[in-house]
């Protein structure tokens, strides 16, 4: 998809291409002729949509292409740490999610049986890493 590779190489974040604008804004237009609506390409989001043109004489326009590139999120990281008595704490895994409401439901159910009136000699808990 030539329009999405050109995207990506001059990092733009929106762009419009129409069958006018000479043969390189051409291609590009041909190139999502089939797409509309979300497109995944090379492990990033675009929204694209289509105009078909129209108008008589000096008000006509051709039809064109508009693209969005989704800017990527930095990901919600989740912490697990062990603990054991006379060992310490230790970083056991850390998981990444792509919202904040997945790593919460991930907390919560992760740390629902860590209810007990006493602490356990040894046992694991999650927390939302908020410092990056």
């Amino acid at each position: 998809m030539k329009a999405l590779d050109y995207m990506i190489t001059k990092d733009l974040y929106e762009y419009s291409a129409d069958t006018w604008g000479g043969d390189d804004r051409t291609e590009n237009y041909e190139s999502l002729a089939e797409s509309d609506g979300q497109v995944n390409y090379k492990g990033e989001a675009f929204v694209v949509s289509h105009s078909d043109g129209g108008g008589a004489g000096m008000g006509a326009y051709p039809p064109s292409v508009t693209v969005l590139r989704i800017k990527p999120v930095d990901p919600i990281k989740v912490v697990i740490i062990e603990s054991e008595a006379g060992w310490g704490q230790r970083v056991d895994e850390v998981k990444e999610f792509t919202t904040r409401k997945e790593a919460e439901d991930f907390v919560t159910e992760f740390n629902k049986d860590n209810d007990k009136d006493v602490v356990p000699s040894w046992y694991m808990y999650a927390y939302i890493d908020d410092d990056d």
